[in-house]
């Protein structure tokens, strides 16, 4: 998440991971960004071939979704408002991080929310839609999604893995000990989580727990025989960046020795590229031939290292080409972008997986 009083949200870029694509492949051209003026952004793409979209809006007060045939088009799609937030009492306040998922044959979009009353007392929220279209129905609120125990949670995403549906989000520690980790459970219901929830990570390591210790806004990808597990860690700042944890997609998930954390992060700011705080990826996989996947980010290209009221919303994109089945290699070619935002030069190297 992006959260302190003089933000400018960051708006939604593209990078697009694709396994053993030939060198031939054209490279699709996107705007640049995507989405102006949205945070926490989740992309899916549904068997009727629309792309559905929803983020966090700047008022913290509402949920949006909006569609279009085409990733480039969604920046200009027209947003629907689905759900406002109450003017009293839970769902209340700070609505943020809407993802929207079919499951069962009805939609499910699980958000966070604090109280009006008191708007840190952030929690996990479902609402649901009968309807096999989002925008038609009734959006109904559903409650909140009990874990186990009552602290500061946000960030729920959801996957289904052989046949199990599972949860994954970000909360403090039932200890009550300083810092947000993230905790993964089976569901037994799209509103409710059966079992004990196990830590996949919690702030350990100097990147993720600089100003503040956070590990938060998971993401899933199933790749390569393996889970990953995406997230943002440490302060909302130019420190924000990417830590990923993975497990064989054989393994019990339910199991943390399953799970296996990279001490380093995979994205973080790049003084010489002008990236600043590349965090919280939303990954969704494209449907052709070849094994080629979609992540949406939140990226800020700001004229200092401090993020404050100089942001601007103008992001770039970044391409990565999978090399072998063990390994990521990250193309040194530029992102080809819409005038006005010049492709960037990125960084190479590899990335175990």
């Amino acid at each position: 998440m992006f959260r302190f009083p003089l933000r400018a949200l960051p708006a939604l870029a593209l990078c697009l991971t694709a396994a053993f694509a030939p060198a031939h492949a054209a490279e699709p051209v996107f705007h640049n960004p995507l989405v102006q003026q949205r945070a926490d952004p989740q992309v899916s793409l549904q068997p009727d071939g629309w792309y559905y979209y929803t983020a966090t809006v700047p008022e913290y007060d509402r949920i949006e979704i909006r569609r279009a045939r085409s990733l480039d088009d969604l920046g200009a799609a027209p947003a629907k408002t689905v759900w406002r937030k109450h003017a009293t009492g839970v769902m209340g306040a700070h609505i943020w991080a809407p993802e929207m998922h079919r499951i069962g044959g009805k939609w499910y979009i699980y958000f966070t929310a604090g109280s009006a009353e008191h708007p840190w007392e952030i929690r996990l929220y479902v609402l649901e839609n009968a309807s096999a279209d989002p925008f038609a129905g009734e959006w109904v609120e559903r409650g909140q999604i009990k874990t186990g125990w009552e602290s500061f949670s946000l960030d729920a995403t959801t996957f289904e893995h052989r046949g199990q549906r599972y949860l994954v989000w970000t909360q403090t520690a039932p200890d009550g000990s300083k810092g947000t980790n993230i905790y993964l459970a089976k569901m037994d219901t799209p509103l409710s989580i059966k079992g004990p929830a196990v830590l996949l990570t919690k702030p350990e390591y100097a990147w993720e727990k600089v100003k503040f210790a956070v590990d938060e806004g998971p993401a899933v990808l199933v790749s390569h025989g393996r889970v990953f597990i995406t997230f943002s860690a440490s302060a909302t700042d130019e420190n924000y960046c990417l830590g990923m944890v993975s497990a064989p997609a054989g393994a019990d998930l339910l199991d943390a020795k399953s799970w296996t954390k990279l001490a380093e992060p995979v994205f973080r700011s790049s003084a010489k590229n002008g990236q600043w705080a590349r965090a919280t990826i939303r990954s969704r996989r494209h449907p052709t031939a070849r094994p080629t996947c979609w992540s949406t980010t939140r990226a800020t290209t700001a004229r200092s290292r401090a993020i404050r009221c100089t942001t601007r919303t103008a992001t770039r994109a970044r391409r990565s080409s999978a090399g072998a089945r063990t390994g990521c290699r990250i193309s040194a070619s530029p992102w080809p972008t819409r005038p006005g935002n010049p492709p960037v030069a990125l960084p190479s190297g590899t990335l175990a997986m």
